[in-house]
């Protein structure tokens, strides 16, 4: 069965020889290990790796993305497996190259191969070559994150309009690199970041630090960030805002409590689809019982207990 996991590439006279997990001293003698103990239900022995290979739970190991054959008694869970031996059949030759360089020095032939990643660009430049270069860049510019981070790391947070361009790709780098290395709002990061409407409302919070039309219009496609950007950064009610808040119960409910003070037929009657923000509503932005907020509550035994107990004893 094939899984995946990250191992650190071992080296000897120059050539690539096995793997060792990070995680534990263990050593893929001819690139294959078997587990200390058979792996069972009832316990937690057994090579451990998961299905799919841009799972985000290998996002927290060093090494290389290898390719994995695993037989013998395999331990199946929810996203990955426990197996009793396992083979590597493949693996990322720009992490082995990235790791190469580091254990022996940067050169054209790494270089160019680790350049095949833009994530392994990056990495050669910051600790293998430990300075800027066109073709690392260049290839770190194929992904928005990367090519933030070089920007970030590499040029020491000298702004440039090719890494700029690259985290546009993105909205959360895109303000990212508006926040941090141009220092300043522009048209294109602020343009980027609309495409988000979280984004947008951290762009007008964090870069422009006030209200747009274009920023504002951005957040107010999502209710909650509709609500936060009402709430810091016009600090004040709008029409616009208000009827996207009001697209969620929840967030309706706390569009009256927060940024109106004060109850709004239409902020109640959004908080009226549900019978938990009706109560909220009744109890803390009406102070008082009503019709609609009780109809609502009454949908469900539970709130309707809890309307009568807070609101009509």
């Amino acid at each position: 069965m094939k899984a995946f996991k990250k191992l650190i590439p071992v080296f000897s006279d120059g050539r690539l020889v096995s793997f060792e997990s990070p995680a534990k001293a263990a050593y893929w003698e001819g690139f294959e290990l078997s587990a200390d103990e058979i792996p069972s239900a009832d316990n937690s022995h057994g090579i451990y790796a998961l299905f799919d290979p841009a799972d985000a739970q290998l996002d927290d190991y060093d090494g290389v993305l290898v390719e994995l054959d695993t037989y013998g008694v395999i331990v199946i869970g929810e996203t990955g497996l426990r197996a009793e031996h396992a083979l590597i059949i493949s693996w990322d030759d720009a992490g082995v190259a990235y790791y190469y360089a580091r254990r022996f020095g940067p050169g054209d032939a790494t270089r160019a191969a680790a350049c095949m990643s833009p994530k392994w660009a990056y990495l050669y430049a910051l600790n293998a070559d430990r300075a800027p270069r066109d073709d690392t860049r260049s290839a770190a510019c194929s992904d928005a994150k990367t090519a933030y981070m070089y920007a970030y790391d590499v040029d020491h947070r000298a702004p440039r309009d090719d890494t700029r361009a690259a985290a546009c790709m993105s909205p959360k780098w895109a303000y990212e690199y508006a926040l941090n290395i141009d220092c300043e709002p522009r048209d294109d990061t602020r343009a980027a970041a609309c495409k988000s409407p979280e984004y947008a409302y951290l762009y007008a919070c964090d870069v422009d630090g006030e209200p747009r039309d274009d920023t504002r219009a951005a957040a107010c496609k999502s209710p909650k960030w509709a609500y936060m950007y009402a709430c810091e950064v016009d600090d004040a009610p709008r029409d616009d805002t208000r009827a996207a808040a009001c697209k969620s119960p929840k967030w309706a409910y706390e569009y009256a409590r927060d940024v109106d003070h004060a109850p709004h037929d239409s902020t109640r009657a959004a908080a009226c689809r549900d019978a938990e923000q009706a109560c909220l509503y009744a109890r803390y932005v009406d102070h008082a019982p009503r019709d609609d907020t009780r109809a609502a509550a009454y949908r469900n035994e539970q709130t309707a207990h809890w309307y009568a107990r807070n609101l009509e004893d």
